[in-house]
């Protein structure tokens, strides 16, 4: 759900992800609302295989529109999905290692009374040293 951009957070003095939500979702107050919740709920998940969820706000649009935006932890790397599309079947090894991954992640968020209702390999991100982060909860 969004377009996602790499920008650079001048309060934090680092990059972040920018990801912009869709219109539809500012006209819905009780879908937005839900949103801003889900938001303040997935900031309580820290974990090394959890994406970092910094910040949620919106800005006017020269046509006079709000546009809402997430900033999060920017993950330089692949996501699953187009790991497996690029390079077919994962190693054993490497497959067992994502899942152990994965699975630390998501036991975090649910600790936290936090469910990932999207998981699927896009939201699986892979880092340069093969660090599993989970996105998009």
């Amino acid at each position: 759900m969004g377009e996602v951009y790499r920008a650079d957070d001048l309060r934090l003095g680092q990059q972040v992800a920018l990801k912009l939500l869709p219109a539809s979702l500012a006209s819905d107050p009780q879908r937005l609302m839900q949103f801003h919740n889900e938001v303040r709920t997935a900031r309580q998940v820290s974990h090394p295989n959890v994406c970092r969820v910094y910040d949620i706000g919106d800005l006017a649009v020269t046509d006079g529109t709000r546009q809402l935006f997430i900033t999060m932890e920017y993950v330089d790397g692949e996501d699953l999905s187009s790991l497996l599309r690029r390079i077919g079947r994962l190693p054993e090894d490497k497959a067992l290692d994502i899942a152990r991954q994965i699975c630390a992640g998501l036991s975090a968020a649910h600790t936290r009374g936090v469910i990932h209702r999207d998981l699927k390999p896009a939201n699986i991100m892979l880092d340069s040293t093969g660090q599993v982060r989970l996105m998009d909860f």
